[in-house]
């Protein structure tokens, strides 16, 4: 006999996650990332939470984030109730009570889990056995929170304070939260048995959300209903309505109805949790020569100690450091003592301020055709590599001041240029002038690779004209 799925797991997924820069950036952030193993923190969570006991998950992204998102879920074979997609990032209030409504109309009363996508859980029974206990508080009207043993005076995470009363499942009262302390009051609050790091996943019934929302938070759940009710399909996805949704304040969950509630719970768990939320932490977990250096891709370390080194681009080769942080990709090198690793925040928002584009992308940017990759540009043009799936095409545009010519060098091209039908194969090209309306499509079973010259006086993403788009990319 098959259980019913009575637990919908909600995953917030619209972090931007900076401070892992440069492995993370704007369009692909930290929980799309794969860390420890071959699969990303988000794939992580979505597996964490499957099984008879749980509903397919509700998963709230941001909207340039959903090929990505739909593609990792996919490539583990699992299914999810609904891709909502946000038009800003507005913090985890908002996904969280939209989340909270979405479920109400499917299912009224249920339990409701909200995590975030981008943490480690290294014992993921632990977490499952913690959930199984929170249940009888959750569905006795508890807003129950998973708080993580604390084992140093960490001033990168929040904390909860708790009383000795426990209520009839065995979770805690919940006294306080405190933000970030500094180090002083994180030894205080350390020596105490009281208080807990705030681990961002809990459990409750969904309508209890909306009820302490109601009370505490009464504007952004009126909009939050708005941008639900005026929310569109797109594909596999439901655009929230973005007027309705921009018009919210950016706040956390915790501020907005956490800190207030009566009926916040807690339950301590000791699970190997890590948000992953620097470099030092990344260090902190991953295996160490004798030196006690990490080292991560294509590097060598001589008469060095202690440092996280990594490499996703070049050979990477260090001599005679300590504790620092090298990490190179194929268009950006970080450099940062590991104990300041938590800086690279500010370091991101300044080579935002400065223009570059690696704040925002890869060299390598993700299309839901397949991806692109920048090998060289300079005065008047740029040089591309091309990687179509397949059966998937780039939709039918045409561009306003560059040309392009295209060299198959892999695979088969099926491509519409104005009025012709061209079909090439390896080592054939084609020409496409400015203003010419073009498709390129790959409808074999293998990848299709080609080599774009682009020619022109503007050459950014933005002078693209699209006419038709199978990905639903074309702006009314």
């Amino acid at each position: 006999m098959t259980v019913k799925p009575y637990i919908h797991p909600v995953i917030l997924s619209g972090g931007s996650g900076t401070r892992l820069w440069p492995l993370s950036r704007k369009l692909h952030p930290k929980q799309l990332l794969e860390i420890g193993d071959d699969t990303s923190l988000l794939q992580k969570t979505v597996m964490r939470f499957s099984g008879v006991e749980f509903a397919n998950p509700l998963v709230v992204c941001n909207h340039e984030h959903r090929f990505t998102v739909a593609e990792q879920i996919v490539s583990i074979d699992a299914t999810v109730s609904q891709i909502i997609l946000e038009p800003i990032a507005k913090n985890t209030a908002a996904a969280a009570i939209i989340a909270a409504l979405f479920i109400e109309r499917e299912s009224s009363g249920q339990l409701m889990l909200i995590t975030p996508s981008d943490h480690m859980i290294q014992d993921s029974h632990g977490i499952l056995t913690a959930i199984s206990s929170g249940k009888v508080d959750a569905e006795r009207g508890e807003i129950v929170i998973f708080g993580i043993s604390p084992d140093s005076p960490h001033t990168g995470y929040g904390y909860i304070q708790t009383t000795g009363q426990r209520y009839s499942g065995g979770s805690l009262k919940v006294t306080s939260f405190v933000e970030k302390p500094d180090k002083a009051s994180a030894l205080k609050m350390i020596e105490s048995d009281s208080y807990y790091w705030n681990s961002g996943i809990l459990l409750c019934k969904s309508n209890k959300i909306l009820e302490e929302a109601e009370k505490y938070t009464p504007e952004i759940l009126q909009s939050c209903k708005l941008a639900l009710d005026l929310a569109v399909k797109d594909l596999d996805f439901l655009r929230l309505d973005s007027k309705s949704f921009d018009s919210i304040e950016s706040t956390s969950l915790d501020y907005a109805i956490m800190e207030k509630t009566s009926s916040a719970a807690l339950i301590p768990i000791n699970i190997g949790w890590d948000d992953v939320g620097s470099w030092n932490a990344m260090w902190s977990f991953q295996q160490k020569d004798t030196s006690a250096n990490a080292l991560v891709g294509e590097v060598v370390a001589l008469d060095s100690s202690k440092n996280f080194l990594m490499s996703t681009g070049p050979l990477l080769a260090a001599s005679g450091i300590e504790n620092l942080v090298v990490v190179a990709t194929p268009d950006a090198v970080l450099v940062v003592p590991r104990e300041m690793s938590e800086n690279v925040r500010d370091l991101v928002e300044l080579i935002r301020k400065e223009g570059y584009a690696q704040h925002d992308s890869h060299s390598i940017v993700i299309r839901p055709w397949g991806s692109f990759q920048v090998i060289h540009s300079g005065e008047g043009y740029q040089v591309k590599k091309l990687v179509i799936k397949p059966g998937a095409e780039i939709s039918l545009q045409y561009h306003n001041k560059r040309a392009e010519h295209w060299v198959v060098v892999g695979g088969s091209a099926q491509i519409k240029r104005d009025e012709d039908d061209l079909y090439l194969n390896a080592n054939e090209s084609t020409y496409i002038p400015v203003g010419s309306t073009h498709r390129l499509s790959n409808h074999s079973e293998e990848e299709l690779i080609v080599i774009e010259v682009q020619t022109g006086d503007y050459l950014d993403e933005d002078d693209i004209v699209r006419l038709e788009d199978k990905y639903g990319r074309i702006e009314n």
